[in-house]
């Protein structure tokens, strides 16, 4: 049994009308495309495209073409993007990318958040920076999302891109960049500033009478 199979149908014609034709027939408009080879524009049925999202949601979204009248025409394709209409969110096309086992590419993945931070318990605030990043590595490599447990981080305290356990893939941003931090609450942060404020003052007068 081939799994994740997606069944697709060629087509020649392009352009606005045809896709709203087939979007019209349930079906939607998409292409193939790989490093060195020329793009392919074909068609999947919507509630087939719809199963395999359910079936690959925790998962890496890797799928298997497979062509209706061709069965033996079969090629092993990334979910590179999905257009969807703002409005009414049918989709509106779909970007699949050819792979090969081994093969090195680039992929956007979500980062996930679990746990109850220790700063949050002691009054800090949660700020959440970054919420996917794009990466390089293979296939078997490049994890479906980076699952960062927060929950021994103190109040002022970040967790940073440097900080995650990467392998072999290797994340295509700067390495210090924020993914998550917690912060004081900004009036504590001004209430602390003008009692050092007054402390810094009381001691000079204390210091100035001194001197007298």
């Amino acid at each position: 049994m081939i799994k994740n199979k997606l069944t697709f149908v060629p087509r020649e014609e392009t352009g606005k009308g045809v896709a709203r034709k087939l979007r019209k027939d349930k079906r939607i408009p998409a292409v193939l495309y790989g490093k060195g080879e020329e793009p392919t524009a074909l068609s999947v049925k919507k509630d087939e495209f719809q199963n395999i999202l359910k079936e690959i949601k925790n998962d890496f979204p890797i799928v298997t073409l497979q062509n209706e009248k061709d069965k033996r025409k079969r090629y092993k394709a990334l979910i590179k993007s999905i257009q969807i209409n703002p409005i009414n969110q049918d989709y509106l096309s779909i970007e699949f990318q050819r792979v090969h086992a081994h093969q090195i590419i680039t992929y956007t993945i979500p980062i996930k958040i679990v746990g109850e931070a220790k700063g949050v318990k002691e009054g800090g605030l949660l700020e959440h920076h970054l919420y996917e990043i794009d990466v390089k590595g293979s296939l078997e490599q490049i994890p479906p999302f980076i699952e960062l447990d927060i929950s021994d981080l103190g109040r002022d305290e970040a967790l940073h891109v440097k900080d995650i356990k990467w392998g072999k893939v290797q994340p295509l941003i700067d390495e210090h960049v924020t993914i998550v931090s917690i912060v004081s609450p900004r009036k504590e942060e001004v209430t602390t500033k003008v009692e050092e404020e007054i402390e810094g003052q009381e001691e000079g007068e204390e210091q100035a009478s001194s001197e007298e």
